[in-house]
């Protein structure tokens, strides 16, 4: 099975790259920041952007249509920073229409994959840290 992984290279999502190595999974980790630690791992793939990019999203969908298994398990990580309480709405604004973003680009790429029939059936999950929302 081919593990899709989008923000594993944050502290949650690297330390769940390894565990996912270590079952001998393959792993597709998009994000805006490369960890090159996570570089000397087998069957890792990684794609850097952000999935709010079109691009990005076709980058995905062809690097799973490349493996061997053809199916993708999803696995989303979302951090933001935390708003300190002397920042203005407006930064607050800024942090909840990115949230949204990252969410409405995140069911574009899930819809993508299931039009090409490439995701598993109920193989979402969501995973946030508590100072994401």
């Amino acid at each position: 099975m081919t593990i899709l992984i989008i923000g594993g290279s944050g502290r949650i999502g690297s330390s769940f790259v390894r565990h996912i190595e270590a079952k001998g999974e393959e792993i597709i980790n998009i994000d805006i920041h490369r960890l090159k630690k996570l570089d000397n791992i087998n069957n890792y793939h990684f794609i850097a952007g952000s999935i709010s990019d079109n691009l990005i999203i076709d980058k995905i969908v062809a690097q799973v249509k490349s493996n061997n298994t053809k199916k993708v398990s999803g696995i989303f990580f979302f951090a933001r920073r935390r708003i300190s309480q002397n920042e203005k709405l407006s930064s607050t604004t800024e942090e909840i229409n990115e949230s949204f973003r990252l969410l409405m680009a995140t069911t574009s790429l899930i819809d993508q994959l299931i039009s090409e029939s490439l995701l598993s059936d109920a193989s979402i999950v969501h995973i946030s840290s508590t100072n994401a929302f």
